[in-house]
């Protein structure tokens, strides 16, 4: 089985991840505490999560656009959140998810330098008090969001990529934007609230370097397996785009549901495809 992955990944590497969409952010800004809410970094490369040395909060609010992003009769099955984290001085510490509960704006604010102190507040920006500055409020100070995470936390240490999802993340937030069941206010991120110094600076939409940029993949299985590639052709085509994401143990290539991905999602995968659309 090993070898046969590896096999995969060598050959297959042109093939097209026809189960995955890679979405960017819409939006996204840092949440400052601060007593008067006139501090935000609407247009900023960077966000803060965790507790500065002052000692002050920092959460991050981000939002990614996922209406009518998957092809047609498709069944969502993942979905996975990655974000670049690009400076700290804390140890690993723990990051979480929490799905909004109120919209909030991205206004042109843009702090200089570092960007930890973030920039006075523009018209439509989110804050630690308003979620529009500054007209409307959240609830409560520091932004409205579900206490419970929607994805285990992920432990950021040194510098660089780190994801929630996709096999246990945030699958049923995305899955509940997709249906209209739950309006779409994305996630606030918190870091590590509980004492110390634990704030990481991760990169927005806004940062130079695209690969850095936040990306939201979500993971479908196509209405017609066989037509894994969408051309509207079962060729050998599709058999490559299915091989891709299969030796990447995508949730797309799990078609039987078990939770893991294996030789019998191969199997159920070719007789579909022998079987065409």
């Amino acid at each position: 089985m090993s070898y046969f992955r590896g096999i995969a990944v060598l050959v297959l590497s042109a093939g097209a991840n026809a189960g995955i969409v890679t979405i960017g952010a819409s939006k996204d800004n840092t949440l400052y505490e601060s007593g008067l809410g006139d501090v935000s970094n609407g247009v900023g490369q960077h966000c803060f999560v965790g507790l500065t040395a002052e000692p002050s909060l920092r959460r991050t609010v981000i939002q990614f656009d996922v209406e009518g992003a998957l092809p047609a009769g498709a069944s969502f099955v993942g979905a996975s959140l990655r974000m670049h984290m690009s400076k700290t001085i804390a140890g690993v510490t723990p990051v979480t998810l929490h799905r909004a509960l109120t919209e909030w704006g991205e206004g042109a604010s843009d702090a200089a330098g570092e960007e930890g102190v973030g920039a006075p507040a523009e018209q439509g920006d989110a804050t630690w008090i308003h979620n529009d500055y500054n007209t409307y409020y959240w609830t409560q100070r520091g932004g409205d969001f579900a206490p419970a995470p929607s994805a285990p936390a992920a432990l950021v240490g040194d510098n660089g990529h780190y994801s929630w999802g996709p096999w246990h993340g945030p699958y049923e937030d995305v899955a509940a934007w997709l249906d209209g069941s739950a309006a779409n206010h994305g996630w606030v991120i918190l870091g590590d609230e509980s004492g110390g110094i634990t704030a990481k600076r991760f990169d927005t939409r806004e940062n130079p370097t695209e690969a850095n940029r936040p990306v939201l993949r979500l993971y479908y299985i196509p209405a017609c397996v066989a037509d894994w590639n969408g051309d509207g052709l079962v060729n050998t085509n599709d058999v490559l785009g299915f091989l891709n994401e299969w030796s990447a143990d995508a949730p797309s290539a799990d078609l039987n549901a078990s939770g893991n991905v294996n030789s019998l999602d191969m199997i159920e995968f070719l007789n579909k495809w022998t079987a065409g659309c």
